[in-house]
């Protein structure tokens, strides 16, 4: 009997104040979509974030190895009774592939992102 009477009691106030009734109703719908936008802004934003490192990562050179560049072959020798052997005598030295010699920790001839911009 107390809940008939509660129901009854509510629905008398609801129908007194339509207003106010149907502003909460649309304060409550606001608020239900300001969190459905901020969850969308917040996957937009974490997307976008993956796709930019994404771009940075292969926009960065990736280091080279540089311990076998540097080669260089048998240089001409003199016998003991003074002839010399024919032999190639080039010595090949590749450059570097970094640009930084002073700096080993720089590659890239020094050039970074941040630079062009």
């Amino acid at each position: 009997m107390n809940f008939k009477y509660f129901m009854e009691s509510v629905l008398t106030w609801m129908l007194n104040n339509k207003t106010i009734v149907f502003l909460s109703l649309l304060s409550f719908c606001l608020f239900v979509s300001v969190l459905a936008i901020a969850g969308q802004k917040n996957r937009l934003v974490a997307k976008l974030d993956q796709c930019e490192s994404e771009k940075n990562d292969m926009a960065t050179p990736k280091p080279t190895d540089t311990t076998g560049d540097e080669t260089s072959t048998t240089t001409d020798s003199s016998t003991t009774d003074g002839s010399t052997t024919s032999g190639d005598s080039t010595a090949e030295t590749n450059p570097p592939t970094s640009g930084g010699g002073d700096n080993p920790g720089e590659t890239g001839g020094g050039f970074r992102l941040a630079d062009a911009a």
